[in-house]
């Protein structure tokens, strides 16, 4: 997973993933999916405090609510 955020953080690519979520259904299932799982992280009560601060950290900067659509 640690790749694939290295590879957001270029502002290039994380443009094209932007892109692709809004016109394909299995990139779209993928960023609600990864949303998901690191909101899950953050809420998650089992975690460690530095897992949830990364969690909330990586969910804010390249996963914003407002760009998720939840997946049917």
């Amino acid at each position: 997973m640690h790749l694939f955020f290295y590879v957001l953080s270029e502002p290039e690519y994380y443009q094209k993933f932007i892109t692709l979520a809004e016109h394909k259904h299995t990139v779209r299932k993928l960023q609600t999916s990864l949303y998901k799982t690191l909101w899950e992280a953050e809420k998650g009560h089992l975690y460690r405090p530095d897992v949830r601060q990364l969690a909330k950290k990586l969910r804010n900067k390249y996963l914003p609510q407002s760009q998720v659509m939840h997946a049917t």
